[in-house]
């Protein structure tokens, strides 16, 4: 529920047609402004949110299904001549495995 707010006082004046006219369009401008930015809150809260999670529900089921497929049925290693080159050892842990290598996703090679 939206607090209530003092409404500042305006002195400005309404002898003439143009400055009534003016401080209406000013009115429907404001009021325009408050019912844009509650349909974008309603739209974020009751659309946006659910679509989210229902998204992040469904990619993380099939990311686990994944997963234990593969932690069944493992990768083998396939030796191809450009795979596994290694001119000097990486700066970092073991000096053999990128900071990307994932024991689960990357087969080791048979020496």
């Amino acid at each position: 529920m939206p607090r209530p707010r003092s409404t500042p006082e305006v002195s400005l004046p309404i002898s003439s047609s143009r400055s009534l006219h003016a401080m209406f369009q000013l009115l429907i401008a404001i009021i325009c402004h408050v019912v844009t930015i509650e349909t974008w809150r309603k739209i974020s809260l009751f659309v946006a949110l659910p679509a989210c999670a229902i998204v992040g529900y469904v990619s993380l089921k099939e990311e686990f299904e994944h997963i234990h497929h593969v932690e069944h049925d493992p990768p083998t290693f396939t030796a191809y001549p450009y795979l596994h080159v290694r001119k000097r050892k990486f700066p970092y842990g073991d000096g053999d495995h990128t900071p990307f290598w994932n024991p689960i996703m990357n087969p080791e090679p048979e020496d």
